[in-house]
């Protein structure tokens, strides 16, 4: 299976306050991303990362900007077909 290295985030101003509208923070998602449990490629070639955070599942799409770096796009609770690809 492709890894995934994630070494920095990319946060501003727009996707803080977007990611609140989903009901999740800065750091849910920055701890969430250190539990990567499965992910696949959306649109415009950006990835989707089916992570866990106390129990929950959490989708994050990210953009990635260059080796290790990548811009949180959004987040939401994951679906159940999303969920499915943990198992």
């Amino acid at each position: 299976m492709t890894r995934i290295e994630i070494n920095n985030l990319v946060w501003n101003d727009w996707n803080v306050e977007h990611v609140k509208k989903h009901g999740l923070t800065k750091r849910i998602i920055e701890n969430a991303i250190l539990n990567i449990k499965a992910f696949r490629y959306g649109y415009r070639a950006r990835i989707v990362l089916i992570c866990e955070f106390k129990g929950n599942f959490i989708s994050i799409v990210v953009d990635r900007k260059t080796e290790g770096k990548y811009y949180i796009v959004t987040a939401r609770s994951a679906d159940r077909k999303e969920r499915k690809l943990t198992i």
